[in-house]
């Protein structure tokens, strides 16, 4: 939960990239108003992944690109 309540504090001159990655395979999740909320602004780059929960599990080689590309 704390993840959600800490501001993310960054020093330095560059400023690090703005990325949701959202699976969108579970219906309920409450991660999908994020998702929506993201998908469209564009300070932030949105991936969505058609898979559950475990991404890592589901769709392994998607998520490594993803990650790689964000970094």
């Amino acid at each position: 939960m704390a993840t959600f309540e800490q501001k993310l504090e960054v020093s330095g001159r560059q400023a690090p990239k703005r990325v949701y990655m959202l699976a969108t395979g579970r219906e309920r999740s409450p991660f999908q108003q994020f998702g929506a909320r993201f998908k469209d602004d564009r300070g932030w780059q949105f991936v969505s992944f058609a898979c559950g929960h475990d991404v890592m599990l589901d769709q392994p080689q998607e998520l490594a690109t993803a990650l790689i590309a964000a970094a």
